[in-house]
């Protein structure tokens, strides 16, 4: 009876297993590229690993985010570990597939004991033949009970000395900038990576800047009309804005850019009610939500909005706070806004912001966890449903580090110290499980430094059985 059980149990777990594969049907080649995505490897390393090219490798990608229902490279490789086509060590398709190993083991082991039984039975009592079987049945219970049991981690884990080389590794480089930039718009349209304008010791530029991923190369788009600094730049559809900005003379603009990548062209918009240079700029819902900044008089409270139907910026509502030289990203459904700096100096605040309790005029701020020290000057993304802000300066005008905040914890960490310092108004873009760091202006000058943090990674651990 106990061995039926157990048999029975198996071949459920097997069967489920089956059916959570079959549903996504992704074909050997597939499962090949999401085992590698998982390791962190990039696109041109997937293709040098298969012998394949890297467009071949992202036509297989679009496909298994298709068949996983996923967006993303993490939300893949947690989905491929969840339902079982990746698997870590000591998990419930391998320990499925060791029982059913034994099963097989089993079965011939109980098949030769047959045999000998047989030869027993002939030359001796009934007696002997049904120990011989008993001793069988229990022995291979017990090996069964054994694999279908937890199993024992052992509780050393990763060593100190694994876990600091881990940390020292996270940080690499990607190939430099074509000219040190500060203060610059950027964004990461597809596999690339493209910085609007800027400023350096020549003055303020008018290029575009494009990095291919996958190539490892920068090469430069169709000029910008109008030189630009203080400037954030944010994706709706395919076109990519540009608003406000202080232009060569040092004048603070009302203006607004639209790039098309397609095309590699430039158009126009509607101007902002004002000009505004130094705010937060984010995508939310098919509309553009623009933050504070700074008028070249006064620092700002406003929040304006720009419908691309009417192609109008309109007034939304407005920040607690004045501010400019602030950071913004949405996650979870809400727009969070930290730091910036005003008349009264640097600001720590983390602010979340309800941009739906607005229009049903209810209160539309709430208070998350305090950055670990007053920031102005740095830039976020969300990797992962958590935010990386990187570059900024303190409220004594000192470069501060990057800085992570977890969401369930509400709490904000610092992650492990770049190679060089990042300095101010740098480009913080995410792609895959990495952050970038691109430029800035640090201690030595303005930077061209290209910094790369690897995020999210896998960590195999062996396990003991």
């Amino acid at each position: 009876m106990l061995l039926g059980f157990i048999k029975y149990k198996c071949n459920f777990l097997l069967r489920y297993n089956y059916k959570m594969t079959d549903l996504n049907e992704l074909s050997e080649r597939e499962i090949e590229i999401i085992k590698l995505v998982a390791t962190g490897a990039s696109n041109k390393e997937i293709a040098h690993t298969l012998t394949i090219s890297p467009n071949t490798v992202k036509v297989h990608l679009r496909n298994i985010f298709g068949k996983l229902g996923v967006l993303s490279r993490t939300e893949a490789t947690m989905t491929a570990i969840r339902i079982g086509l990746i698997e870590s060590p000591g998990s419930e398709n391998q320990i499925e597939r060791d029982t059913e190993s034994l099963l097989i083991a089993d079965s011939d082991s109980q098949a030769q004991q047959e045999d000998i039984s047989q030869s027993f039975y002939n030359k001796r009592s009934n007696w002997i033949l049904f120990g011989i079987g008993l001793i069988v049945l229990v022995v291979t219970g017990l090996l069964l009970i054994r694999v279908l049991s937890p199993v024992n981690t052992p509780e050393a884990g990763i060593t100190s000395a694994e876990l600091e080389e881990m940390s020292s590794n996270r940080w690499t480089t990607i190939k430099d900038l074509t000219e040190p930039l500060s203060e610059m718009g950027f964004v990461r349209y597809e596999d690339k990576f493209m910085i609007f304008g800027g400023v350096n010791e020549s003055g303020i530029s008018n290029k575009l800047l494009i990095y291919d991923l996958d190539l490892d190369i920068w090469k430069e788009g169709a000029e910008i009309p109008i030189a630009l600094k203080d400037i954030q730049a944010a994706i709706l559809g395919e076109r990519i804005y540009i608003p406000g900005g202080v232009d060569k003379d040092n004048k603070v603009n009302s203006g607004v850019l639209i790039y098309n990548p397609r095309d590699n062209t430039w158009d126009t918009t509607n101007d902002l009610p004002i000009p505004i240079s130094g705010y937060a700029l984010v995508p939310y819902e098919g509309k553009l939500f623009l933050f504070g900044g700074f008028d070249g008089l006064n620092y700002l409270n406003s929040i304006y909005v720009f419908d691309p139907v009417s192609m109008q910026w309109s007034i939304y509502g407005s920040m607690p706070e004045n501010r400019a030289y602030l950071s913004a990203v949405v996650l979870g459904g809400q727009i969070h806004l930290m730091g910036g700096k005003n008349e009264n100096g640097v600001l720590k605040d983390h602010l979340v912001y309800y941009p739906q309790r607005e229009l049903l005029e209810e209160n539309a701020w709430e208070n998350a966890a305090e950055l670990p020290e007053a920031r102005y000057g740095m830039n976020s993304i969300v990797l992962a449903d958590m935010v990386y802000t990187a570059g900024g300066k303190g409220a004594k005008e000192e470069f501060l580090p990057v800085i992570q905040y977890l969401p369930p914890k509400d709490i904000w960490v610092e992650v492990d110290s770049p190679p060089t310092e990042i300095g101010i108004f740098p480009a913080v873009l995410p792609y895959e499980t990495r952050l970038y760091v691109l430029g800035g202006q640090n201690s030595s000058g303005y930077e061209d430094q290209a910094l790369v943090f690897q995020a999210v990674y896998t960590i195999l651990v062996p396990v003991i059985r």
